[in-house]
């Protein structure tokens, strides 16, 4: 998947606002096998039922720029490379919660 796919993908897939005919906010896709998403279920850095990926995996951010109602939902997509926390159950990924958010510093 590209960033410039955002609008063609989440329509494909049938993607919106908890189940209901609403645009989604933010939707992020992680490029990655599902043998390496599954494998940070089985890192130790664990909190709770969440896992935190020790490595980096690459993104595509599908932010709403547009639309309310489903269609026409319009992103702006962006590509990103960051840590995932994802929730697991008996060792399989459930639920991607959120990303490792890098410090952002203001220039002076």
């Amino acid at each position: 998947m590209e960033m410039h796919q955002c609008d063609q993908v989440i329509k494909e897939r049938h993607i919106t606002s908890r189940n209901i005919n609403k645009c989604k906010e933010i939707n992020t896709f992680i490029l990655a096998s599902k043998e390496q998403v599954t494998a940070v279920c089985k890192d130790t850095n664990k909190h709770r039922k969440l896992y935190k990926s020790t490595k980096r995996f690459d993104l595509v951010i599908c932010k709403l720029k547009s639309g309310v109602k489903c269609p026409p939902c319009v992103y702006n997509g962006k590509n990103s490379s960051k840590t995932i926390i994802v929730a697991c159950k008996r060792g399989w990924p459930v639920h991607f919660q959120s990303m490792e958010l890098e410090k952002q510093t203001k220039a002076e």
